[in-house]
């Protein structure tokens, strides 16, 4: 009987595996304050990769009522901050990305950039929005924002599952930093 659990544990875990899909979302890309699709709709098992594409940027959690402030969990989605480096770009050098495990696909995750100024000029993105908290209600409420995004430099790019019941990160959040062999 122990033998049979673990079996489909295994067969769980792979068919979970080969179903997952990879949403990768651009992060400034083209030199502009946005992340682009704006909109993911992820299954449980799904990744989202946030590829940095340009200038100094962050995927910071936030909240639908307060955009452009940090989420106030000491584990919320944090990557810090992320330069690229166009020198290194134009050499082969893949983008920065950060990877984040989609663990719980019942709750929305509001993203922003924390850059100063970045979310209030609408670089806001979610993760399975539902009902009438919509995209379009968040980027508006920060686009009406007249203060500046919180950011804490101390944040770790490793974070567990928010206890905000989010739905991103565990084990498999990790900021990789992928080189063109």
């Amino acid at each position: 009987m122990h033998a049979a659990s673990l079996l489909f544990v295994y067969l769980l875990a792979l068919f979970s595996t080969v179903f997952a899909v990879t949403h990768t979302v651009v992060v400034g890309g083209n030199g502009t304050l946005t992340f682009s699709p704006s909109q993911v709709f992820a299954n449980e098992g799904d990744v989202i990769a946030y590829e940095f594409q340009s200038g100094t940027h962050s995927v910071v959690q936030s909240t639908f009522d307060n955009p452009c402030t940090a989420a106030p969990a000491a584990n919320a989605v944090n990557s810090g901050l992320v330069t690229v480096d166009q020198a290194l770009i134009d050499s082969g050098v893949r983008y920065p990305t950060y990877r984040l495990g989609v663990i719980n696909a019942s709750e929305p995750l509001w993203i922003m950039c924390s850059v100063p100024d970045h979310c209030m000029k609408g670089m806001v993105m979610v993760v399975n929005p539902s009902g009438n908290k919509t995209f379009d209600s968040f980027k508006t409420t920060a686009l009406g924002l007249n203060t500046t995004a919180l950011f804490d430099s101390s944040a770790t790019a490793l974070v567990p599952q928010s206890s905000l019941g989010k739905m991103l990160v565990g084990a498999m959040a990790v900021l990789a930093v992928s080189l063109a062999l």
